[in-house]
């Protein structure tokens, strides 16, 4: 009996967690730690109803319970308050219908081990209690350090977005900046052009009212028409030029940037350099935006004429590259894919390998004070990245640069405008044209009634809406200006939609929009332009059609 009372007091000490259970489950023996945080509870429930044990196989009897025999499990018990022992079930070795639990509590949190009421005495000495709070310290040792550092990754994090920023802002500024500096440049140029344009509309003007034979007088009134579009497409291209915007990326024909950035380029080479463009047969179309694409181009050309002699060729040549590798460029990867080259190349001093390492950064120029900002070349950088290209540059000393931008290839096809046969889809139908500039308006108006058109003109929005309430008829189309005092061309699209959901929009300035990002369906049309362009614009589908 002694013998047994020591073996009980013994197990008590080094298991105060320990149990045990009969074959239905009921607890029939526990420690006194055990007893402690169970109190009555265990004597009113069983064991297999409690699923105890953490695992992914349920036991719910004693024959499934006795087949764990020396495995180790975790149990977790209801009455326990959050304490999960670790041990093991073993069949007690005086009765085949009795197992017994032999573990102690586990703890994950050095912690936990105040919040759960626990002491060093609940655990077993061969538990490796020291081995696991030294692990555990260690690990929340870790973890502290961990958070500091995921506090301080987030407050670099911060700093960095902050530093973008700014630097987002500061290529904004080099970029204009750069626009600016090339657009004193162009400005003579295009003054030059503008007024040799007005000049032959004037002559042209005075010749066909002087001319008494009628083809002649028709003959100059196709030369002042000549001489409106060039005017026209002066004033676009330096629209386009100044406009400052971010890069939008859109297919475009690759043969139209280069007759532009050659219109461009004109008054700026001047006839002391031949400037040449190649544009390969395969070549169609690529991504990128052309304005900001057309002022890489201007940039590279000037710098090719600075650095060149009188009588020197320019090329700018455009060519079509497959590659199934991909290519690292002067920091740039060029992924595998359909690319187009533009090579911008020179016959000037050329670059040695230190100058060339500088030449994208920002203010850095070799050309003497007062001739160059050095921000050229880093605008020329920022619009390839931003396009998705990447660079090449070869140079060497007394053997020319040559410059290789490449941008992704757009389709292989270029789909032309169908003809037009808007001259006669007029056929009686309705414009409400509303336009502030008399002149301009009278004018139009006109050109529309001869193409078939019944015309009512507005000079204003208010006016607009008043004359729709009181027509009889519906309108088809309503034509107007974008820039109006008190009510713009937008706020009246709306308002006449209110009245007429079929109404077709036409929007009309003199203003450079830049992006058509929130016209929707409504055209915009910028002036000046002629009868085919607007009766395109206005392609009438109304349910009377």
């Amino acid at each position: 009996m002694k013998g047994s009372e020591n073996r009980r007091s013994l197990l008590d000490r080094v298991f105060p967690f320990h149990f045990a259970l009969d074959a239905p489950g009921r607890f029939v023996d526990a420690g006194p730690r055990f007893r402690a945080f169970a109190g009555d509870e265990i004597d009113s429930c069983r064991f297999f109803d409690l699923e105890a044990i953490e695992g992914p196989h349920r036991i719910r009897d004693f024959a499934s319970l006795a087949r764990t025999d020396g495995e180790v499990n975790v149990v977790v018990l209801p009455f326990l308050r959050g304490i999960r022992l670790r041990g093991e079930f073993m069949v007690d070795v005086d009765s085949d219908e009795m197992i017994r639990f032999f573990g102690h509590p586990w703890l994950t949190d050095i912690g936990s081990l105040e919040s759960l009421n626990l002491d060093l005495n609940d655990f077993p000495p061969h538990s490796g209690l020291s081995d696991m709070l030294v692990n555990l310290q260690l690990r929340e040792s870790v973890n502290r350090d961990l958070k500091r550092l995921a506090d301080s990754l987030r407050d670099r994090s911060r700093d960095l977005e902050a530093e973008l920023e700014k630097r987002e802002a500061l290529e904004a500024r080099l970029q204009q900046s750069q626009k600016m500096e090339a657009l004193g440049r162009l400005a003579g140029g295009v003054a030059h052009d503008f007024n040799n344009a007005l000049t032959a509309i004037s002559g042209h003007a005075s010749l066909g009212r002087m001319s008494e034979d009628l083809d002649d007088a028709h003959r100059h009134l196709g030369l002042i028409s000549d001489a409106t579009r060039r005017a026209t497409d002066i004033t676009g291209r330096l629209l386009t030029f100044a406009r400052r915007k971010r890069i939008e990326i859109q297919e475009s024909p690759v043969q139209v940037i280069l007759d532009e950035t050659a219109a461009m380029l004109e008054p700026l080479i001047g006839v002391e350099f031949t400037l040449q463009f190649k544009c390969d047969p395969e070549v169609s179309q690529v991504r990128t935006d052309p304005a900001a694409f057309q002022q890489a181009l201007v940039n590279l050309v000037v710098n090719a004429r600075d650095a060149s002699k009188p009588g020197s060729v320019i090329v700018l040549h455009a060519r079509y590259e497959q590659d199934d590798q991909p290519r690292s460029m002067m920091g740039m990867e060029r992924q595998p894919g359909a690319w187009v080259v533009f090579e911008v190349r020179d016959e000037g001093h050329g670059m040695n390998a230190e100058v060339r390492d500088r030449i994208f950064e920002p203010f850095f120029t070799t050309k003497d004070l007062g001739e160059g900002t050095g921000l050229g070349l880093s605008t020329v950088w920022w619009i390839i990245e931003r396009s998705g290209g990447a660079m090449e540059v070869d140079s060497q000393p007394g053997h020319g640069t040559c410059f290789r931008l490449h941008l992704p290839a757009g389709s292989m096809e270029t789909l032309p405008l169908a003809a037009s046969d808007a001259e006669h889809q007029g056929q009686g139908r309705r414009i409400l044209y509303v336009e502030t500039d008399a002149v301009a308006r009278n004018a139009t108006a006109e050109l529309l009634r001869a193409a078939g058109w019944q015309v009512e003109e507005s000079s204003s929005a208010e006016e607009a809406i008043s004359l729709a309430d009181r027509s009889l008829q519906p309108f088809d189309v309503l034509i107007s200006a974008l820039v109006m005092e008190a009510m713009n061309g937008r706020e009246l699209a709306q308002v006449m939609r209110t009245r007429q959901p079929w109404l077709r929009v036409v929007m009309v300035t003199a203003y450079d929009v830049g992006s058509r990002e929130g016209f929707g369906e409504d055209q915009v049309l910028s002036k000046p332009f002629d009868l085919p362009e607007l009766l395109r614009a206005i392609q009438v589908r109304t349910p009377r059609d």
